[in-house]
């Protein structure tokens, strides 16, 4: 088949650098994996120019128009590729001029949705923030133009994936995608994995990625996140309340903020690194303990899988997607991860006090196995009694058992092919 028999696929929103986590991640692992495959002529656009700009509230009224001028640029390079499906995150401006042209004209282009999890333009924390009465009234209108474009977008879009049912029922709720969600899995049969016509709804999850750590690496970092500074809740209280509990704990967070914002957070004595690359991300996770994920909006969180198939122990919010993947898993019962009710951040310091404690306390023992083992293993030609043989080889029956941090995962979370093989499946059957 020639390269221009090939349908053209457009994945508006892949990251121009590469992203620690989140949905740039899945755009940018998605859209590679199908070019690998070659199934479909894939064209990358970037769509995040603006963002820096958007992260300062504070200016929107000065920084609108140049946002709205360099998001329509986005979208006609975009436009410009024409394609036959067009793959468009469900968040931000750049996809609903995106949307708007292509239905204006090239309406043959099939409009696919990507909807992570719901969130508004402008965060109400946000607005509160805002000083002007006016900027915060003009601040309030725009979000609520863009929320009703967004409406528009998702209802008048030909198919949406979602990486979880907690998505799928968000969508639902808020913004009326009533028809019967489509979860695509493998063991599904032609005759019973065909669509209905209203059926657009397709549960394609999303995987992370398998990271290489050093092993060896100095544990000096008690706690760690990964997350966009505005999804965290209570991350001041929590950490007022586990500098009581162990004054001399510390805490590093990476991720996308404002500059104010990082300093804010430096102020408090918590390390924001702000956004960093792939290799200092596998650095910091090579040194630290155990993950804090205090986020408040989530449709999967990449980054606490990432965490959980290192092998870290995670406290995280009771949210709804969190109790759908793990509440019942064998992660949760094992004390590997800890969901606390929302809010309550007294007992999510306490959780995490406990997780390190107990990472400190398996690293002595597994130094104390490997003592032993080494001790052994040196003398092996000087007798040793049957009572020392039997401690030793309890020892390693120990090692052996001890479950592997992808076998705890393996249960909750699929690899990338799994999840690219599910939206070439979905996309399939708009071609």
């Amino acid at each position: 088949m020639r390269k221009e028999e090939i349908p053209r696929l457009l994945v508006f929103g892949y990251p121009i650098e590469a992203a620690p986590v989140g949905g740039l991640l899945w755009s940018r692992r998605v859209s590679d994996s199908i070019s690998k495959l070659g199934v479909l002529d894939v064209k990358n656009v970037s769509s995040e120019r603006s963002i820096d700009a958007k992260l300062n509230t504070n200016q929107i009224l000065r920084n609108i128009l140049p946002c709205l001028i360099m998001d329509f640029y986005d979208a006609v390079r975009g436009f410009i590729t024409l394609p036959q499906i067009a793959l468009l995150d469900s968040w931000g401006e750049p996809s609903i001029f995106l949307w708007a042209l292509l239905r204006l004209f090239h309406p043959r282009t099939k409009i696919v949705v990507i909807f992570h999890h719901y969130e508004p333009r402008i965060l109400p924390d946000r607005l509160s923030e805002l000083k002007s009465h006016f900027t915060r009234a003009f601040a309030k209108w725009y979000s609520s133009i863009i929320e009703k474009l967004t409406h528009m977008m998702i209802n008048d879009s030909d198919m949406i994936l979602t990486v979880s049912r907690t998505s799928a029922r968000q969508l639902s709720y808020f913004y009326g995608i009533t028809s019967k969600i489509h979860e695509i899995n493998k063991e599904q049969t032609e005759e019973n994995s065909a669509p209905l016509a209203s059926d657009k709804v397709r549960v394609v999850g999303t995987g992370a990625d398998k990271l290489t750590i050093d092993i060896h690496a100095q544990k000096d970092i008690d706690f760690f996140c990964i997350a966009r500074i505005e999804k965290l809740d209570g991350v001041d209280s929590i950490w007022s309340a586990l500098k009581k509990l162990r004054p001399n704990t510390n805490f590093v967070i990476i991720g996308r903020a404002s500059l104010k914002e990082i300093n804010h957070v430096k102020s408090l004595g918590i390390n924001h690194k702000g956004e960093v690359s792939h290799q200092e991300k596998v650095n910091l996770y090579s040194r630290s303990k155990v993950f804090l994920f205090p986020s408040s909006r989530e449709g999967f969180g990449i980054a606490l899988a990432e965490s959980l198939q290192l092998g870290m122990s995670a406290v995280i919010w009771k949210l709804p997607v969190f109790e759908e993947l793990y509440l019942n898993s064998t992660m949760a019962k094992e004390g590997v991860i800890r969901l606390v009710e929302r809010g309550n951040y007294e007992s999510f310091a306490r959780q995490a006090i406990e997780a390190l404690e107990l990472y400190d306390k398996r690293t002595t023992v597994k130094s104390t196995q490997r003592s032993l083992a080494t001790s052994y293993s040196s003398s092996s030609s000087t007798p040793v009694s049957s009572e020392g043989n039997k401690k030793v080889a309890t020892v390693s029956v120990l090692e052996l058992a001890e479950k592997k941090p992808e076998e705890h995962v393996r249960e909750i979370l699929q690899s990338w092919d799994d999840v690219v093989g599910k939206v070439v499946k979905a996309l399939s059957e708009l071609i």
